[in-house]
Formats: C-alpha cells, sequence, structure tokens
C-alpha cells in the first residue's frame, strides 16, 4: 500500500486592506446602520467577508478595514439606512490617499478591479 495525500481544500488568502472611514453628521452613530462587504466573483460569489457599523462610542467618525481576496476580482459594500439615514456617509480610502468609493446609507456599490493599491495587511 502506498499512502496518497489528499489535497486541502481551496483556501483564500485575504491579501490586500483599504481603510473604510465613516462618518454620522449628528455625532451619535449609524444608529443601527450596518455595513456589509461581500465577495461577489467566482466560487465564493456572495461570501460576506465583513459586517459593521460605526458604533455610539465613536460620536462623528471612526475607521475599520476591508480586506480583498487579491486586486483584480469583484466585492459589494452595502449599507442600511438605519434610523438617521440622512446622517451617514462613507469613504473607502487605498494606501495612497485617493478615494476608491463614497457614498450615504441605503446603498450598494460594486468595486471590479484592477483596483488601486491596497495598503498592508493589519497586524495584530
Amino acid at each position: 500500500y502506498t499512502f496518497q495525500p489528499t489535497a486541502a481544500p481551496f483556501q483564500p488568502v485575504l491579501d490586500a486592506c483599504y481603510v473604510l472611514e465613516m462618518y454620522d453628521d449628528w455625532g451619535d452613530g449609524w444608529n443601527e446602520a450596518y455595513f456589509t462587504w461581500t465577495y461577489n466573483r467566482g466560487d465564493l460569489e456572495g461570501e460576506v467577508i465583513k459586517t459593521g457599523t460605526l458604533d455610539y462610542d465613536l460620536a462623528y467618525s471612526g475607521t475599520d478595514t476591508l480586506c480583498t481576496y487579491t486586486h483584480s476580482d469583484c466585492y459589494q459594500f452595502e449599507i442600511g439606512s438605519g434610523y438617521y439615514p440622512s446622517e451617514i456617509t462613507w469613504k473607502i480610502i487605498t494606501a495612497d490617499g485617493n478615494l476608491w468609493a463614497s457614498g450615504g446609507p441605503s446603498e450598494t456599490v460594486s468595486i471590479c478591479g484592477p483596483s488601486p493599491a491596497p495598503t498592508a495587511l493589519p497586524t495584530a
């Protein structure tokens, strides 16, 4: 008998990250509005990578990190409206400080590559 190892299933690796800047005009967070960052290509289409919100404690603004599997794939950024949607705005910023995408509440944005230069992966 000869042992034949089996290949491990494909496990994608997040390899590039961008800065999500979140703003609230009133200064009380996003009031139950949440964002969803989703992979939209191939076998992993529809896979939610991250969800989040601007917490009340962060007041007028806060940041988060949105990571991608590869620079040239497609992603979807979606945000709900919460209780006071007119207060909500957001931006996705590249490592070199350029605006990649921006918007407000109740919005869905598809972002496809080739994308701008990413930031380095965060270290924890």
